[in-house]
């Protein structure tokens, strides 16, 4: 068994356990403003760590392949929205409803995929 992994699936669902806790204290800003601020701290980083890996030319080549970046485009907004609704859920205290859409979600995006024929490993059709 592979205790590092074990060690950071236990420190990563221990996280997004405290998330709401986190979120709920920051209730006075909005649910807006905190995706806001997500978006753009991680935009920070990821330039600093693409600078220090030196990979802008990966970064050129994917805004120049123009399906995959709005491939990513897209994902990175229905991301967006995701937060922000289970933030809002959070601050507006409807903690259980954001927990149970975040149970849900898997099982949901599945059932597109199967539905969509992305999935034939499954066994389905």
């Amino acid at each position: 068994m592979d205790r590092k992994g074990l060690a950071g699936a236990f420190a990563a669902y221990g996280l997004w356990g405290v998330f709401p806790l986190y979120f709920h204290l920051l209730d006075q800003s909005g649910a807006l403003e905190i995706v806001a601020h997500r978006i753009w701290w991680t935009l920070v980083f990821c330039a600093i760590g693409v600078t220090v890996l030196g990979a802008w030319g990966k970064v050129r080549a994917v805004m120049g392949d123009r399906r995959l970046f709005l491939g990513l485009l897209g994902a990175g907004v229905l991301v967006s929205l995701n937060w922000l609704i289970y933030i809002y859920a959070v601050v507006s205290g409807h903690i259980v409803d954001g927990a149970l859409g975040y149970f849900i979600n898997p099982l949901v995006t599945v059932v597109i995929a199967i539905g969509t024929g992305t999935v034939p490993w499954i066994g389905f059709g």
